[in-house]
């Protein structure tokens, strides 16, 4: 009764049983492919009800949390700071399911994402966000750096932003 697919073999282990430190000697590899995925969708593409939407939309499920958190008030600090960056304007295609356990590792290289059963439009900040997940800070900091312009600063205040949502998401 659910959708299932049959998909080739893809070598290589999830970039979860590696630690962030070690995943940084592909972060330039991650860059690319989201740039290269990050493209504009056509009119009448997928929209997913949260992934890649804008934050404003995951405030109803995030404040409560917030609230009732002990946890680091840097936390609410990003959370508030990525609701008041602007929006941006594109609308691209996003794989929408990006953490550790979609990636796939081979040889020390990126080998694929996979699990694009969530791929959707909108804000490639969604995506972006994994990066806190995959990377230390080095490790974050080359990705950054290796996406060049292609993300303005307020792209990446919504990915910090949706990290931090992602986080307590998923601890609470």
């Amino acid at each position: 009764p659910w959708p299932w697919s049959v998909v080739p073999w893809i070598a290589g282990s999830p970039a979860i049983s590696l630690s962030r430190a070690e995943n940084a000697v592909w972060a330039h590899q991650l860059a690319d492919a989201l740039t290269a995925l990050h493209v504009p969708a056509p009119e009448g593409a997928p929209l997913n009800p949260v992934r890649g939407r804008a934050l404003s939309t995951r405030e109803d499920a995030m404040r409560p949390r917030l609230d009732a958190s002990a946890g680091p008030p840097a936390l609410r600090r990003l959370w508030d700071e990525g609701l008041g960056a602007p929006l941006s304007s594109e609308s691209v295609w996003i794989h929408g399911d990006l953490h550790p356990g979609n990636v796939l590792i081979d040889e020390g290289g990126l080998a694929a994402l996979i699990d694009f059963g969530d791929v959707t439009v909108g804000d490639p900040a969604y995506d972006l966000a994994s990066s806190w997940m995959l990377f230390d800070a080095d490790g974050r900091a080359a990705f950054r750096a290796a996406t060049g312009t292609r993300y303005d600063g307020a792209t990446w205040v919504r990915a910090k932003a949706w990290a931090a949502y992602i986080a307590l998401i998923l601890l609470t």
